[in-house]
């Protein structure tokens, strides 16, 4: 992968407030290690960055997470930089979690 020179992995400050942040070789016991190994399989241009639990808001007004409810997930992301902007994918929730 072509990386700027002063380009690096995201840090915490550049992520969500409760982002819980993990490496491809410490991956919490909760997310299955093969959907980790199969995304950078199928993107080796994204290697680096940062990947993610996160709990987040769904955007439905009527939904209690916007109305200090519980949030939703805690859903697998990646972060990384392309073209020099901070990117994320959703790769899905931990194992164990209802669709």
């Amino acid at each position: 992968m072509l990386r700027y020179r002063d380009q690096q992995d995201p840090t915490a400050d550049e992520l969500p407030d409760d982002a819980e942040t993990f490496t491809p070789g410490e991956v919490p016991d909760d997310v299955d290690p093969a959907v980790i190994e199969s995304y950078r399989e199928d993107h080796p241009d994204r290697d680096g960055g940062t990947f993610t639990l996160e709990t987040v808001t769904c955007g439905d007004d009527a939904c209690d997470c916007t109305n200090g409810g519980g949030l939703h997930g805690p859903y697998v992301y990646h972060y990384y930089y392309s073209d020099g902007s901070l990117t994320s994918d959703y790769l899905g929730k931990p194992q164990g979690e209802s669709a």
